[in-house]
């Protein structure tokens, strides 16, 4: 379960339990690909030559997909985003033929936060959805809708990252 979470919607944390987890256990597991991973979190810059030197082997598939829902995380961080492109492009072509797994776009149109939404996420990041409420004059309904749709449009899973990319 935590690999299908991991390629699914990778996080630090995961990538903790699943290197734990494989030490526990004493199972083997990629070494490469939990560093590439791992890079794919701290130091984007060491993402190609580890992509050029990832063996070629049945674990591609898997990488890719976590690789593409990286770009999908960091879609808003260019400086994490290309690496993440770049590595991505680099293991599908060597990869046996073309793979099925697409890049997600990194914007597609109407992801843009309404005046509205932004100031919600900037508001969620320290008050509840009431209190909200109570300082814009609206319903704590309305407030949980925009709350809502601005999530979905960034593809983010929580109040604090919407309102830390609300920030940028």
């Amino acid at each position: 379960m935590v690999r299908i979470t991991l390629m699914t919607w990778p996080t630090q944390g995961g990538l903790d339990l699943l290197t734990e987890i494989v030490h526990i256990t004493s199972r083997s597991f990629p070494s490469a690909f939990i560093r590439l991973l791992r890079v794919s979190f701290d130091d984007p810059g060491k993402l190609t030559a580890l992509a050029i030197d990832y063996p070629a082997d049945t674990d591609l598939p898997l990488i890719l997909m976590a690789l593409s829902c990286r770009i999908q995380q960091e879609r808003n961080r260019p400086d994490f985003a290309e690496p993440l492109k770049k590595a991505f492009d680099l293991l599908n072509r060597k990869s046996r033929g073309p793979s099925d797994i697409p890049v997600l776009p990194t914007t597609t149109p109407g992801t843009s936060l309404s005046r509205r939404e932004r100031e919600i996420a900037l508001l969620a990041g320290a008050s509840s959805n009431a209190e909200i409420a109570v300082k814009l004059g609206l319903s704590v309904r309305t407030v949980e809708s925009h709350l809502h749709n601005a999530l979905q449009k960034t593809g983010l899973t929580s109040r604090r990252e919407l309102f830390e990319v609300a920030c940028k």
